[in-house]
């Protein structure tokens, strides 16, 4: 039985590190899309400072709430994983 949780257990750190895997490819690629927005609006306020038209739905918005959603996700699978591994240290082995 033990061997049989063992196994279990290490399919449960692959599935979850198969989903920070690519959790991490989004979360650059939202990153990468976020410093593009700020980087835009940077030079929008400095081409037309005050004289600009600015945007009450810019997506900046939504952006960033996606890196922080994707963020906590990240955190939830590693505080998961860690709770797993500590299970399977604790998990006697079957002595010969």
């Amino acid at each position: 039985m033990a061997k049989k949780v063992k196994i279990e257990i290490d399919e449960l750190i692959d599935r979850i590190h198969e989903h920070q895997s690519s959790e991490i490819v989004t979360l650059k690629i939202q990153a990468e899309h976020l410093e593009r927005l700020g980087a835009e609006l940077q030079s929008k306020i400095d081409r037309d400072g005050i004289h600009g038209y600015y945007s009450v739905h810019h997506d900046s918005f939504a952006v960033a709430y996606r890196v922080h959603s994707i963020s906590a996700r990240l955190g939830e699978l590693k505080a998961i994983e860690e709770w797993i591994k500590s299970i399977k240290k604790e998990t006697p082995r079957k002595r010969k």
